[in-house]
């Protein structure tokens, strides 16, 4: 086994607290001052990281006090914009995860 094959990124899931490979779970960002769905985990700033679960992305967008703190922002907590349509997107990416599992 190759150093590469031990060591893999760890996040924390924010929703669940569960730890998991950083390719695993799903990236969220700052981008114009809304929270966006980061695919290619490219973003710049602070992200945080959800796993491809629902329920776990509903208790994200519902800590907005503690999105501010890990997202290292100032201000309001209503001040992070969460997309209506980002829901969708995150939908939309656990289907795509769920294909390309089942191929």
């Amino acid at each position: 086994m190759t150093e590469a094959d031990r060591f893999r990124p760890q996040r924390t899931c924010l929703g669940c607290g569960l730890k998991g490979n950083k390719a695993d779970l799903v990236r969220f960002a700052l981008s114009s001052g809304a929270l966006s769905l980061d695919r290619q985990q490219l973003l710049p700033g602070r992200g945080v990281y959800c796993c491809r679960k629902m329920p776990c992305y509903q208790r994200l967008v519902k800590q907005r006090k503690r999105l501010l703190w890990l997202l290292r922002c100032q201000g309001n907590p209503e001040g992070v914009k969460v997309s209506p349509d980002l829901e969708g997107e995150f939908g939309s990416e656990l289907h795509l995860k769920l294909r390309e599992t089942a191929s």
